[in-house]
């Protein structure tokens, strides 16, 4: 299973994450498969990913879990891991680097 996946689809859980779109998702879709995966796949996959989390009730809870937790992988609250990164260096949580 991958990391920051659960058995039952992606969210974290608690009260905020109620009807989450990823519970019951296939983990894949959020985190990717081990190993390289090629940059267009890759960008489909999280494409998709954000879709569903555009439609998502608990987008904002998610996306806020997401960046206090300085979660590493996958796509959280319509955000990939990248654009974690940047919000949390720009927000002074993360060193920049290069």
């Amino acid at each position: 299973m991958r990391e920051g996946a659960s058995s039952v689809g992606v969210a974290a859980s608690g009260p905020r994450f109620v009807g989450a779109r990823c519970h019951g998702a296939d983990p894949d879709l959020f985190f990717g498969p081990p190993g390289v995966e090629p940059r267009i796949d890759r960008q489909r996959r999280e494409a998709e990913a954000k879709a569903l989390c555009r439609e998502c009730p608990a987008l904002v809870a998610c996306r806020e879990h997401a960046l206090v937790n300085a979660e590493v992988f996958g796509v959280w609250g319509g955000l990939g891991e990248q654009e974690r990164r940047t919000q949390l260096v720009r927000l002074g949580r993360l060193a920049h680097t290069a």
